[in-house]
């Protein structure tokens, strides 16, 4: 994944002689720029890697902004919709999720959350879940029982716990 991207940045810095190291510089040229980049990349054959690029710009321009303004407006379900669509695109733009932590995001849903995803990297990584500090305990038995259920084989090598949000992001200098 982390290779298909800086492969896509290769490719702009090839046709277009720019010395933009990463995709997040190409975004931040210009619509013009994104829009360039897929056509090379569509004109080159290389569809895997426009499917990275629009998976990477989506995140970007529209998913991880979309759900810092909804949690700023306390509006968890917009919340929920931006985590879906994220996991969405991680299932099936690229491809690093296995059988339990999709199962393990969508059960989440299910079984009331209102967001939840897989992070890490991927394959066999770790889930998480937004819930109301009141539901934690039910939930997370909940949540157990119901993957224990699908993973019998999983019991020994999985963990569930609960942990408070923690600080914001920031930037040390």
């Amino acid at each position: 994944m982390a290779e298909e991207a800086r492969w896509a940045a290769r490719i702009w810095r090839e046709e277009t002689g720019g010395d933009e190291p990463h995709l997040g510089s190409i975004l931040a040229l210009s619509q013009e720029a994104r829009t360039r980049l897929e056509d090379i990349l569509r004109g080159g054959g290389h569809a895997r890697l426009l499917a990275r690029f629009r998976q990477f710009a989506t995140e970007c321009e529209d998913l991880v902004p979309g759900a810092m303004e909804a949690l700023a407006r306390e509006d968890l379900e917009a919340v929920g919709h931006h985590v879906a669509r994220s996991q969405a695109l991680a299932e099936e733009v690229l491809g690093n999720q296995v059988p339990e932590t999709v199962h393990l995001a969508g059960s989440a849903r299910e079984l009331g959350a209102a967001a939840a995803s897989a992070f890490g990297a991927g394959f066999g990584g770790a889930v998480w879940a937004l819930i109301p500090v009141g539901e934690v305990e039910g939930f997370l038995h909940r949540w157990k029982s119901d993957y224990l259920a699908r993973f019998p084989g999983r019991a020994g090598a999985c963990a569930f716990l609960a942990s408070p949000a923690g600080p914001p992001a920031l930037r040390i200098l």
